[in-house]
């Protein structure tokens, strides 16, 4: 009521300047905030967060900064349908597809990196595989070619979750 929402998502918009894990702790109070329906709301139609959350989740350097937004996008969508199309809309599928490419990885041989993926697919799985919807969107960001990468060449955590997104798509 006093401005937190904003203030919260000013850190996260000049996340080159605020430290990752300023970055980070904004995103979980943020994430528990979007819990509340009229704040999730709040966030999607007045707010802004979701193209934050897009160039955060794409930008970061910092991984745990990029974990945060995912897991953030992916709490936001998962509230309703509306909530949903927003953060489908301004190319959260599309940044979450292009983050299980390990070529777009900070350090692609890190296991945060690795961690980053786990977490971009599980946000898919949230706001497009349960229940399904923007599955159009998925393939036409080259999901089934990055799912097919993982299988191929990812580590056991990673196939395993790569195999259970592929199953319900």
């Amino acid at each position: 009521a006093h401005g937190g929402v904003t203030a919260l998502l000013d850190l996260c918009t000049d996340h080159g300047a605020s430290g990752g894990e300023l970055v980070c702790a904004a995103c979980r109070v943020l994430r528990s905030l979007a819990g509340v329906d009229e704040i999730r709301k709040y966030m999607v139609a007045d707010a802004g967060a979701v193209p934050v959350l897009v160039s955060l989740s794409q930008r970061a350097t910092d991984d745990a900064a990029r974990i945060q937004a995912m897991e953030l996008l992916a709490a936001i969508g998962s509230g309703d349908s509306s909530a949903r199309e927003a953060v489908v809309q301004e190319g959260a599928v599309e940044s979450l597809v292009r983050a299980l490419d390990p070529s777009c990885q900070q350090m692609p041989s890190s296991s945060s990196s690795s961690k980053v993926r786990e977490v971009a697919l599980r946000a898919i799985d949230a706001l497009c595989l349960s229940p399904p919807t923007s599955t159009d969107r998925l393939l036409a960001a080259g999901f089934l070619d990055r799912v097919l990468s993982l299988l191929r060449n990812g580590d056991t955590t990673l196939q395993h979750f790569a195999l259970k997104a592929a199953h319900r798509l």
